[in-house]
C-alpha cells in the first residue's frame, strides 16, 4: 500500500516481491523488511529503521517510522 507523511509531503510504498515485504521510495529505493513481530518491521537503508503499522479506532491503517533521531514519524495509508 501507499503511506503518506503530511510532515514530509512524501509517499512511501510497501510492496511485496517474492514473499518479501519492501519499503519503496523515490522510485529507486527498495529496501527488504524483516518482521520483528507485532506488526513491526526492520529495514536497513541509510542506517537501521523500524516501521510499525497500526489500525486506528476509525479502522484506518497508519505507519510509524523510527530511526536514529526520528521517533514515530506518522504516515497515513492512502
Amino acid at each position: 500500500g501507499r503511506y503518506y507523511s503530511p510532515e514530509l509531503k512524501r509517499t512511501y510504498r510497501i510492496t511485496r516481491k517474492k514473499n518479501t515485504l519492501r519499503l519503496s521510495f523515490l522510485h529507486i529505493m527498495h529496501s527488504p523488511l524483516t518482521s520483528l513481530g507485532n506488526d513491526m518491521y526492520y529495514g536497513e537503508f541509510f542506517g537501521g529503521n523500524i516501521l510499525r503499522f497500526e489500525r486506528g479506532t476509525d479502522g484506518k491503517m497508519s505507519m510509524l517510522f523510527s530511526r536514529e533521531g526520528i521517533k514515530d514519524l506518522h504516515f497515513d495509508k492512502r
